[in-house]
C-alpha cells in the first residue's frame, strides 16, 4: 500500500534572508528614532504599559508563522497593495517626522508594516497576517483627547450604576457627581478606577487570543465586544465589592495591598469570562457537521449561516497536492521598494537629527508625566498670602489617581462671600478640557466658553461659567502652559489645521493654571472682575516661575508671600 508522500520543500539558508529583505527591512527600521519616542509616551500611560509584551507577541507569533508557499503566489493585487501602503505610509512618516508627532509618525509605521507583510508573502506564507497586524495597533491610542472622554464617560457610568447595586443590597448612599456618599465613608471614583486601565488590557488579551486561536474576523470582533462588556462589569464588582466589605464587615478596601489584591482578582475573573465567551462563540458559530454534505443539497438559510460564520476566516496554510519550494533567487523587489526604503531612510535620519536638536536646546521630546524638581517650583510660599483683597486660607498637595496630572498644588483664597480656589494640574500630554470635569461633578455650563487673554502677557486661556441647582453659582479660568511658562492656544482660538495638528500632539508636558471661584447667588459684575484679575495676577507669579526654572530659590523662601500688589477694584495687576 503506497504511503501518502509529504510535500517537498526546497529549503533556503536563513543566512540570505536580510539580504533578500533587507529593503523592507530598512523601511522599518528608518521608524526607530520617533517610534522610541512614541513607546516612552506610551509607557506614561498606565492603561498602555503593557505594550512591551504587544510588541514580543507580535514577533513570536510572525516567527513561528512563517511557512514557505509555491513560487510565483504573490499577485500584482498583493505587490500593488503593499505600495500602497508603503505611499500612504511615507506621506504619515514625512508629516510626523515635519510636525516632531511620534503619534502620526507610530501609525506610518505600522502601516508601512503591513506593506512588509504583503511582500513578504511572495515567498512565505503568514497565517493569519490581517489579525497579526490588527495587533499592532494596540500600539496606538486615540487622538484627540477622545480616549480621556472615554474614560470620563466610564467614571460617570461606573459610579451611578454601582451606587444602584448598592442601594439594592441595602447599602444606603448618596451620588455627587463622580462621588459616592457611604454611611462611613466617601468613595471617589477616579479616572483611573472608571475601568480604563483594565479595559486596554483585556482588549489586547482578546486580540492576542483571537490570533492565536485563529479566529474568523466576525469571531473576533464579538470577542473583543464582550471582553470591553466583562471589563467594565468587573470593574463595577470591584465598586461594589468595596463598598459592600466597608459597611458590612468593617475592612477597607480602597487602599494598600487589599485594593491591589481585589483588582488581580477582578482583573482574573474578567479573563475567564472572556475565555467562557470564546468557547459559547466557537459553539454557536461551528459550522458543525454541514461541510460532510453537498452545498447544494443545503437549504439557503443554511448556506447563508456558513457564509456569516466563515466571514474573515484566515485561510489555509498550504494548498492540497502541492509541491512547495522556495526559489533559488533573491526576492525581486525591484526598483521600486528602493526607492521607497531609500526615501524612509531620509525622513528617518531628519527626524533623528530633530530629536538630537530638541535634547541639545533643551526642548521635550517625549512625555513622561514627571516633573524635576517640582517640590522647588511650585512650593507654598510661591503665591502672596494675600492680594487685592483676597487672603490665603488654605494649603494643599494633592496627589489623585487619574490618567494624567495624578498631582496638583492647591492655593485657597477669600474674599467676602467669595471662595476662589487656583490650583495648578500636572502634567497633561496635550489639550485638557477642564470644563467637562466640572460637568461630570454635577456643575452646568452657561453657555460656551470664552477665549480671553491675561492684560501683561497676552497668554490665551478660557473663560467659562457655570451654575449648579437654583442657587449656586462658579466662575472658572483656565489655561494649560508648558513646561517654559508659554501658554498654547485653546482649541476655541485656532483654525482646523492648527486643531488637527494639536489633537496629533500628545507628548508635550504641559501644567494646567486655573482658578475656580464658588458663591450663592449670581456673580456681580465687580466681583467677577476680580476673580479675573486674582486668576491674571496667580497665573503670572506661575509662568513666571516656569520660565526662570533656573533661578530658583531655596524651598522655604516666600518670594511672593509679602507681595500686596495684585488685582484691585480699580487698577489691573
Amino acid at each position: 500500500m503506497n504511503q501518502p508522500t509529504e510535500p517537498s520543500v526546497t529549503t533556503r539558508p536563513t543566512e540570505t534572508l536580510w539580504l533578500d529583505y533587507r529593503w523592507p527591512l530598512l523601511i522599518a527600521l528608518a521608524h526607530l528614532p520617533l517610534l522610541i519616542v512614541h513607546l516612552i509616551n506610551l509607557f506614561s500611560r498606565e492603561q498602555y504599559q503593557h505594550f512591551p509584551m504587544v510588541l514580543l507577541a507580535f514577533g513570536i507569533l510572525v516567527f513561528n508563522r512563517l511557512e514557505p508557499i509555491p513560487a510565483g503566489k504573490m499577485g500584482p493585487i498583493r505587490r500593488q497593495g503593499a505600495f500602497l501602503c508603503w505611499i500612504i505610509a511615507l506621506g504619515l512618516f514625512g508629516f510626523g517626522t515635519f510636525v516632531f508627532s511620534p503619534w502620526v509618525a507610530a501609525v506610518g509605521f505600522v502601516i508601512s508594516v503591513g506593506g512588509i507583510l504583503l511582500s513578504l508573502r511572495e515567498r512565505f506564507q503568514i497565517h493569519n497576517a490581517f489579525g497579526l497586524w490588527l495587533i499592532l495597533w494596540l500600539l496606538i491610542p486615540v487622538p484627540g483627547g477622545y480616549e480621556q472622554r472615554l474614560s470620563q464617560s466610564l467614571q460617570q457610568w461606573t459610579t451611578t450604576t454601582s451606587a444602584s447595586i448598592l442601594q439594592a443590597v441595602y447599602i444606603p448612599n448618596i451620588v455627587e457627581g463622580t462621588t459616592i456618599q457611604l454611611p462611613s465613608q466617601r468613595l471617589f471614583v477616579e479616572e483611573a478606577c472608571s475601568g480604563i486601565v483594565s479595559m486596554m488590557a483585556i482588549l489586547a488579551t482578546c486580540l492576542l487570543m483571537a490570533v492565536l486561536a485563529n479566529r474568523s474576523l466576525l469571531h473576533m470582533i464579538l470577542l473583543v465586544a464582550s471582553g470591553l462588556l466583562w471589563a467594565s462589569v468587573m470593574n463595577i464588582v470591584r465598586i461594589v465589592s468595596i463598598g459592600v466589605f466597608s459597611e458590612r464587615y468593617g475592612i477597607d478596601m480602597a487602599a494598600g495591598w487589599p485594593h491591589t489584591a481585589l483588582g488581580l482578582v477582578v482583573f482574573t475573573g474578567a479573563v475567564i469570562l472572556v475565555v467562557s465567551s470564546d468557547q459559547l462563540l466557537c459553539f454557536l458559530m461551528e459550522p458543525g457537521d454541514a461541510e460532510k454534505f453537498d452545498r447544494g443539497s443545503l437549504s439557503e438559510t443554511v448556506l447563508r449561516w456558513i457564509q456569516v460564520v466563515e466571514w474573515g476566516s484566515p485561510e489555509p496554510v498550504f494548498l492540497e497536492d502541492e509541491t512547495l519550494h522556495m526559489p533559488t533567487h533573491p526576492g525581486k523587489f525591484g526598483t521600486p521598494t528602493r526607492v521607497f526604503s531609500i526615501l524612509f531612510l531620509l525622513i528617518g535620519m531628519t527626524g533623528l537629527a530633530m530629536g538630537l536638536n530638541r535634547l541639545r536646546t533643551g526642548q521635550e521630546i517625549a512625555f513622561t508625566g514627571s516633573i524635576d524638581d517640582v517640590d522647588r517650583l511650585l512650593n507654598e510660599n510661591l503665591l502672596p498670602t494675600e492680594v487685592g483683597g483676597w487672603k490665603r486660607t488654605e494649603f494643599r498637595d494633592e496627589h489623585v489617581e487619574r490618567l494624567f496630572a495624578q498631582q496638583s498644588r492647591v492655593w485657597v483664597y477669600r474674599k467676602d462671600s467669595l471662595v476662589a480656589t487656583f490650583a495648578v494640574d500636572f502634567a497633561f500630554p496635550q489639550w485638557h478640557d477642564l470644563c467637562d470635569c466640572y460637568q461630570k461633578i454635577g456643575w452646568q455650563q452657561d453657555g460656551v466658553s470664552q477665549v480671553a487673554q491675561t492684560a501683561t502677557e497676552q497668554d490665551p486661556y478660557l473663560s467659562s461659567n457655570f451654575y449648579k441647582g437654583t442657587v449656586s453659582r462658579g466662575l472658572l479660568r483656565f489655561c494649560l502652559t508648558e513646561k517654559d511658562g508659554v501658554s498654547i492656544s485653546p482649541p476655541e482660538a485656532l483654525g482646523p489645521l492648527g486643531k488637527l495638528r494639536q489633537r496629533m500632539e500628545n507628548d508635550r508636558t504641559l501644567f494646567q493654571i486655573q482658578l475656580w471661584v464658588t458663591k450663592d447667588g449670581e456673580f456681580l459684575d465687580r466681583e467677577a472682575e476680580d476673580a479675573t484679575k486674582l486668576f491674571e495676577h496667580l497665573h503670572g507669579i506661575v509662568t513666571d516661575r516656569l520660565a526662570g526654572q533656573s533661578g530658583l530659590p531655596p524651598a522655604g523662601t516666600n518670594n511672593a508671600a509679602t507681595s500686596q500688589s495684585g488685582p484691585t477694584e480699580d487698577a489691573s495687576p
